[in-house]
């Protein structure tokens, strides 16, 4: 897997909750024309935890068919149970991904140990070619414990972890476990407010969805760092975190939603009734998201 940028896609879907095919493959092509290393279908972003496996296999699949010869592909198979996450993951193998995004199982709480054994049976039954990247959202699924990191690197086909914790306590433990064992394994944050910081300790790049939608503003980053200009990385990530912090002004992942149109890309309906997204908040923060936009574009 190659160290860089890689863009989260959102699901679209239509008013009654289908799949929008047409409106994906759209996107899908903005996407595969952008500067990102890769995609991740099917992410926290893509809401696959609203999509049954059938839809899910269809997203995965138009991925592929759009994008697979231009981009770096990464499947998300997060499921709650073992037997659901081994049914996408043969089905990625079959279409061709080599590449998996797996959380630990959630909604029903898990130890350390219960964490440990998920996916030291998820690399034992899955396909040799599927290299797996584990991923740590504690709000959402159990962590990835830290007391176990050094037997979860020891399994050969767990070569990366996407981290969305924001906790740089935990990050830096994860990278100092990394460096004395296993160099070259990937770690990538998945937080674009903490991708300047997140370099500093060692990780490969960011996976997210503002990574396609920004990815020339991301890119620059990345290299102004690496070229030690960290003035101008400061600049972009401080624009970046400005953006973050408006969009926590609405629910996620409809803000994504929203930003995806704001850029001109169709992401679909959106899916949920949140209060403030008809009245004349919704308005006045798009306007002010457009204008954060522009500084980002422009910065």
């Amino acid at each position: 897997m190659e160290r860089g940028i890689y863009g989260v896609t959102l699901t679209t879907f239509d008013s009654d909750g289908q799949l929008n095919m047409e409106a994906l493959y759209q996107e899908l092509i903005y996407c595969r024309d952008t500067s990102v290393k890769g995609l991740l279908m099917c992410g926290s972003t893509g809401e696959f935890i609203y999509m049954n496996a059938e839809q899910q296999k269809k997203v995965l699949a138009a991925g592929m068919e759009v994008a697979g010869k231009n981009k770096i592909l990464i499947g998300g198979a997060s499921a709650p149970t073992e037997e659901s996450v081994l049914n996408l993951l043969k089905y990625m193998d079959k279409i061709g991904y080599q590449y998996a995004l797996i959380c630990p199982p959630y909604y029903f709480p898990q130890t350390p140990e219960n964490v440990l054994d998920f996916y030291r049976t998820i690399s034992k039954k899955a396909p040799p070619r599927i290299k797996i990247l584990m991923y740590n959202i504690p709000f959402c699924a159990p962590e990835i414990p830290l007391q176990y990191m050094e037997e979860l690197l020891a399994i050969p086909n767990i070569i990366g972890l996407k981290d969305s914790s924001g906790n740089f306590l935990y990050l830096s433990k994860v990278m100092g476990v990394v460096k004395d064992k296993r160099p070259d394994f990937h770690v990538f944050t998945g937080q674009d407010a903490c991708f300047l910081p997140a370099l500093t300790l060692g990780v490969s790049g960011c996976i997210s969805a503002l990574s396609w939608m920004f990815d020339k503003e991301e890119n620059e980053l990345l290299e102004s760092y690496h070229q030690r200009n960290l003035e101008r990385a400061s600049e972009i990530q401080m624009n970046i975190i400005q953006l973050v912090r408006h969009l926590d002004g609405i629910s996620f992942p409809e803000n994504y939603r929203i930003l995806s149109k704001v850029i001109g890309v169709d992401s679909g309906e959106i899916q949920r009734h949140f209060y403030n997204l008809n009245d004349v908040f919704c308005y006045q923060w798009i306007e002010q998201m457009t204008i954060l936009v522009q500084k980002l574009r422009m910065s």
